[in-house]
Order: structure tokens, then sequence, then C-alpha cells
């Protein structure tokens, strides 16, 4: 299966399926450590409406301000250092896609952590941010609009090349 020109699969369309699934709204004030250092159990997406944040592991960093979107795939090993003037918000979006097949990966795995850049980005933030309040209101509509980001989004990834 061929998701996008730059990431490739060999699984068929029924192997996989979204196993985990939840939209968090993160408000914090000044400063915030996330410690992923064992390890995520899940692929993030996200977008910075207020603050700045460094994510850092052994082999990369990643430097994200208001208004950028970040994608963090599962099993990486990393800390996160938010900084806000005084306020840090932010949406993110946990999800896992598992393959069904023994022996087979999780697809999001081997996808790099990013920046991404989108050139539609202030359109790319409001879907984000608007996947959170739809949740409230049905989740079967965000599912849809998590899909219609996914599809947005994976042609701006790349395929994993640095060990995590």
């Amino acid at each position: 299966m061929q998701l996008h020109d730059n990431i490739n699969t060999n699984v068929n369309a029924n192997q996989i399926c979204l196993t985990n699934f939840e939209i968090l709204e993160h408000q914090f004030y000044d400063k915030y450590i996330f410690d992923g250092s064992m390890g995520k159990i899940n692929t993030s997406f996200g977008c910075i409406i207020k603050g700045k944040a460094l994510f850092k592991g052994e082999n990369f960093e990643v430097h994200c301000k208001e208004g950028d979107c970040f994608y963090i795939p599962d099993e990486i090993s990393y800390k996160s250092f938010w900084t806000g003037s005084p306020d840090i918000l932010f949406y993110g979006t946990n999800f896992r896609f598992a393959v069904t097949n023994p022996g087979n990966v999780s697809l999001d795995r081997n996808i790099s952590k990013k920046k991404i850049k989108s050139p539609n980005n202030d359109e790319l933030v409001k879907k984000i941010e608007n996947l959170y309040f739809l949740q409230k209101k049905s989740i079967s509509l965000s599912i849809s609009l998590f899909y219609e980001i996914i599809d947005d989004i994976l042609p701006l990834l790349e395929k994993s090349t640095i060990p995590d």
C-alpha cells in the first residue's frame, strides 16, 4: 500500500485500524516540561496557540513557536520544554494506527518527528483547534475531521532515517 509518495508500507488498507484516539487542550502558565524519555505509546500531532516549545531527543531538536504545528511518532524518547509569556496553550491529538497482521508494526512509527510546514498553515492550525471543540459535539464528526487532517499532513511528512 502506498499512503502518499514519500510514505510506503507493505500492508493492505483492511489491515489498518485506529486503536487509540484522544484530543486534548493543554494550558500552562510560564513553563512546562513533558518528560517522554521512557518513550511515547502513541503518535501525536498538534498546534501551538500561545507560547513555544523545544522537542529534544538524543538525535534531534525541533523548535516550534506560536502558530506552528508538530508531529511526533510513537516510541521515541524525548523531552519537550514549553515556555509562555505568560500563557502556554496548545491542542494535541494522540492516536495510534495499528496493523492487524502479526509481525507488522504501527504505520505511524516510521515517520520522522518534525515541525509541519504546510503551505496552508493557518487553515491547518484552525482544523486542529476545531478538532478539540468538535469532539464535544460529535465523536464521529471529530474522527472524520481527524482523517481529513491526516490526509493534509501525510504528504508533508518524511519516512524516518534516524534511529530514535
